[in-house]
């Protein structure tokens, strides 16, 4: 399948969890949580594979039809696709995912989500919702709490990220990137967390330059 056809069907799925509504399609997984059992999982997707006879099967992660979309917590998807096949004793299926954000806006950050999700710099991304990842900044002596846009996992040897901000009018917009550049040169400093590095767009439309150029960057 193409990736808008599963982003399509994953989309149709979540709106019927949303609207209380019974997801009555045997090839689709809901799981609250990423499995931790990477063997268990190997198993349940190769049994619902044969199950689905040869059909796709779709797995949504942090979509629980009890609770409704909850999230999950950040996984390195790449790391636990690998540790999954690994489990198979044959040729694994061919496994495939799409990244779902939960959006702050209505257009903005799931247009950016598309060019992140396409772009062949990207490991991996994430929408920082309900991470816990935010950055210190002072205004007029007050201590706020700055939660970036996303982060960006970069291709490559080296583990590079990108905290990306999707800015329209911020009054507050400087002192946020200040205290954003500050939280990235710590980091840096310290070297036990890989390199990171911040920036900001102002339309969807620049983020394929952006990670161009990030991606560039050694």
């Amino acid at each position: 399948m193409r990736p808008n056809d599963i982003e399509y069907w994953a989309l149709s799925i979540i709106k019927r969890v949303e609207s209380s509504q019974p997801v009555e399609d045997s090839r689709v997984e809901l799981k609250a949580v990423w499995p931790e059992d990477h063997k268990k999982a190997a198993r349940q997707i190769a049994g619902h594979a044969n199950a689905a006879g040869g059909e796709p099967i779709l797995w949504l992660i942090g979509v629980d039809e009890q609770n409704g979309v909850t999230g999950a917590n950040y996984t390195e998807i790449s790391a636990w696709r690998q540790s999954v096949e690994a489990k198979f004793g044959e040729l694994p299926p061919s496994l495939s995912h799409l990244n779902y954000v939960v959006a702050d806006t209505k257009q903005w950050e799931q247009s950016a989500a598309y060019y992140i999700d396409g772009h062949r710099a990207v490991e991996a991304f994430v929408k920082n919702t309900g991470l816990g990842l935010a950055i210190p900044y002072l205004d007029n002596g007050q201590l706020h709490d700055y939660p970036p846009d996303f982060i960006i996992r970069l291709r490559g040897p080296l583990q590079r990220y990108l905290i990306l901000e999707t800015k329209g009018f911020d009054p507050l917009e400087s002192v946020k990137a200040q205290a954003a550049i500050r939280w990235v040169n710590a980091v840096n400093a310290e070297r036990s967390f890989g390199n990171w590095a911040y920036t900001v767009v102002r339309a969807p439309e620049e983020i394929p330059a952006c990670l161009d150029s990030c991606a560039a960057q050694t």
